[in-house]
């Protein structure tokens, strides 16, 4: 595999053997050096071209010495089709031992990716949270855990008080104040069903979680380690929403999915 292959994957913490691209000669912190590696390929949703499209690189990348086991590379990534939707990204490679040497292993330690309005990480498969689905999984990708994980306590609370105002449901107290999340999220799903009934019985526990990483009771790391099953979950919950044909039709009629972003 050449470096382009672990350049073209999302970061990962096992090391993997590749073909030498220094050709065993050191490259001091600072300095930099042409290399030749292959295109490195993403995929990403242009909106000019209004399709899927694997973005690429040049075929001659630039990389900096940051010590002997650790480099970083700085690219731009086009749309192959328009030419003209850029991504500038930038990516920190690490080696087990000396990253000069023959057959080096490595891996992808972070990458760093910068979105225009032309750019989207995907097209819109979840609706007006698409945004935020894809906001939290740039914070991931920045090892933003708790970051990350806002955006989908963020896309729970919306649908559960959506929800509950399509159901009638009050969200607040006699003494107008704000019911407790656990009681609104019962009363919804039994309702409206929008936990999938996978985990059905579990589905405040989902909101727990979600508010121990925000609330400091877990660390970045363990953000990090819970988010991809976390947005699942989360992913679930929406697409039990969109597969409810009683919920959609409101939805529309309420003109949520004009909406962008909710505030």
């Amino acid at each position: 595999m050449r470096l382009s292959g672990i350049l073209s994957k999302p970061p990962n913490d096992q090391f993997m053997e590749i073909e030498g691209f220094l050709n065993g000669k050191k490259l001091k912190p600072g300095k930099q050096r042409k290399i030749n590696v292959g295109r490195i390929w993403l995929p990403f949703y242009c909106n000019r071209c209004e399709e899927d499209q694997a973005f690429m690189s040049e075929r001659i990348l630039f990389c900096i010495g940051v010590n002997d086991k650790t480099i970083s590379i700085d690219s731009v990534l086009v749309c192959p089709q328009c030419g003209m939707s850029l991504v500038p990204a930038w990516f920190l490679i690490a080696c087990d031992q000396d990253i000069s040497s023959s057959a080096p292993n490595v891996k992808l330690v972070k990458h760093s990716l910068k979105l225009s309005a032309d750019v989207s990480v995907s097209k819109d498969p979840f609706g007006d949270f698409t945004e935020m689905l894809n906001k939290a999984q740039l914070a991931y990708t920045e090892n933003l855990g708790a970051g990350s994980v806002v955006y989908l306590r963020k896309i729970l609370e919306i649908i559960t008080i959506r929800a509950a105002e399509i159901a009638g449901i009050e969200t607040r107290t006699q003494k107008n104040r704000r019911k407790p999340f656990k009681r609104v999220l019962e009363e919804v799903d039994q309702v409206q069903r929008i936990i999938p009934r996978e985990f059905s019985e579990n589905g405040y526990r989902l909101f727990g979680e979600l508010s121990n990483v925000i609330h400091c009771y877990s660390d970045e790391v363990i953000a990090l380690q819970k988010y991809p099953a976390l947005r699942r979950l989360v992913v679930g919950v929406i697409d039990s929403i969109k597969n409810n044909q009683e919920m959609n039709e409101a939805i529309t009629a309420l003109g949520w999915n004009e909406e962008g972003e909710p505030q």
